[in-house]
């Protein structure tokens, strides 16, 4: 990805032993295309059975200096973001769900406060992204706090996702250490009602790499309705684990999640991801089934396959097709799986 150097000196000292220099760079991102059920956002269009035109535009900045004292900080936002940038809230009185990022870094670790993972996501981590625009985003797993990952398409889903991804965890607040291949982490929402930790291990050797990771999340202030997530407050809890490598020019995933909340178990999914690279050609796959299932139907599955092309420069061909879960419904009130699609061209700035 280019990106263009504003500043190499820092314009004010820091508290913390005055800044020794700093940088401000933009970066972007846009693609223009053809979709399948599928709008500009990525989030399937189940009212639309012909294929319409998507496109996009986003730009960004990323900040980072370092002070006398070597400590590293930085700040990243999109523009499309920035109103968060103070944490502002919406008419309910909830914070901006994406308000950046921050951190600063030493010898103690890392503190970062923002829109991040929680500690257990972060270690585990999501199946592949596919297509141009993610294709409903069915490779991300049910994670609680910051993240939520229910797909969309239902009453049910839709409320649980609003409870368990709350906006009451947002900023996220995360502490990362790590020493040769491992790495722990810790992390709570912005209400301090929550706790979540992670760790994972690489074992690298030549070219390759077997990483294993789990995690545990625990919190208060989820639920089901975000208009009374003040009142109405429940307890959940999850474990997720997982398993990546590389190997040559081929990389896999296995990652697994199980959730409950108030006691009862809701949420249990198994996923695996595949991809390779052969020369300018990348394919990617997932499969994921969602054993547990709130207010859909256990055993039910998604998978998807694209296929990229790098033209270099940072564009790029990207095209996919994904089966979604059966969270739809038809013309006779039952809930079905829809196959989404996309194809396009990606550019990198």
């Amino acid at each position: 990805m280019k990106r263009i150097l504003f500043a190499s000196t820092a314009l004010a000292a820091m508290a913390i032993g005055g800044a020794a220099s700093a940088e401000i760079e933009l970066f972007g991102d846009a693609r223009l295309g053809a979709g399948y059920k599928v709008d500009n956002d990525g989030d399937v269009n189940t009212g639309n059975d012909d294929i319409q035109a998507i496109s996009r535009v986003r730009f960004g900045v990323t900040m980072t200096g370092e002070s006398d004292a070597g400590i590293t900080f930085g700040a990243t936002i999109r523009a499309d973001n920035s109103i968060a940038g103070e944490g502002t809230s919406d008419a309910r009185g909830f914070s901006n769900q994406r308000a950046g990022n921050v951190f600063v870094s030493g010898a103690f670790g890392t503190l970062t406060f923002g829109d991040i993972d929680e500690a257990h996501q972060f270690h585990v981590g999501d199946l592949p992204e596919l297509g141009l625009t993610g294709l409903g985003f069915y490779n991300e797993l049910p994670y609680f706090g910051n993240r939520g990952g229910i797909p969309d398409g239902r009453e049910e889903a839709d409320d649980f996702e609003d409870g368990i991804d709350s906006d009451n965890y947002r900023p996220t607040v995360r502490y990362d250490y790590t020493i040769a291949g491992a790495s722990v982490s810790v992390s709570t929402g912005s209400r301090l009602e929550s706790v979540a930790v992670g760790a994972s291990y690489t074992f690298a050797f030549g070219d390759n790499s077997i990483t294993a990771g789990g995690g545990y999340f625990d919190g208060e202030g989820t639920a089901f309705d975000p208009e009374s997530a003040l009142e109405d407050a429940v307890e959940g809890n999850q474990w997720a684990a997982g398993l990546s490598g590389t190997f040559g020019g081929f990389n896999g995933q296995l990652n697994y999640t199980r959730a409950e909340v108030d006691g009862e178990d809701d949420i249990e999914t198994a996923g695996v991801g595949l991809g390779t690279e052969i020369g300018v050609f990348g394919v990617n796959a997932f499969y994921v089934r969602y054993l547990e299932n709130p207010g859909g139907e256990d055993d039910d599955d998604a998978y998807g396959v694209d296929m990229t092309v790098d033209l270099g420069g940072g564009a790029s061909i990207k095209g996919g097709v994904v089966r979604t879960l059966s969270v739809f419904q038809d013309d006779d009130g039952d809930t079905d799986n829809e196959t989404i699609a996309d194809f396009g061209i990606s550019l990198a700035f």
